[in-house]
């Protein structure tokens, strides 16, 4: 991702930024967030076997087209403190963050475009690549490769 964002800032690639959740085309994701507060256990059940853990018959409410919580551009991470400075992210700052141009990170690769273990095998990201001219970052700044 962090060469990606760096190609599309040359304008080799384009990349779009927009935060959302886009909901996949598999069978498993059905669009929709449901709130499971209602389904509880029967008041016989003392999850020790007894009525053997089955659920009640309380029904989650359920609403079409929502994102879950911890996926939305302004939710906090449950982590934090990456600089020793007791920070918190929210995942949009978290992303920002993570740019390969932020001279805060604690650690970045020495070079996004040369990866031997690609390019033995004539693997290349972009068509630039196979010049093996050299990198520049944002702003210009070398970031791998040869000047």
């Amino acid at each position: 991702l962090a060469y990606k964002r760096i190609a599309a800032d040359w304008g080799i690639t384009t990349i779009n930024e927009t935060w959302g959740y886009r909901h996949g085309v598999i069978m498993s994701d059905t669009h929709t967030v449901c709130q499971w507060n209602d389904v509880t256990n029967r008041d016989t059940d003392d999850d020790a076997g007894t009525n053997d853990g089955k659920l009640g018959m309380g029904l989650p409410t359920c609403i079409k087209g929502q994102t879950c919580p911890g996926h939305r551009a302004h939710d906090l991470l449950p982590m934090g403190n990456f600089l020793d400075k007791n920070d918190t992210y929210t995942n949009i700052e978290w992303y920002n963050f993570t740019a390969p141009w932020n001279d805060e990170l604690p650690y970045v690769y020495d070079s996004y475009s040369n990866w031997p273990g690609c390019t033995d095998q004539g693997v290349y990201f972009f068509i630039t690549d196979q010049s093996g001219a050299g990198t520049r970052g944002h702003g210009g700044q070398q970031v791998g490769g040869t000047a």
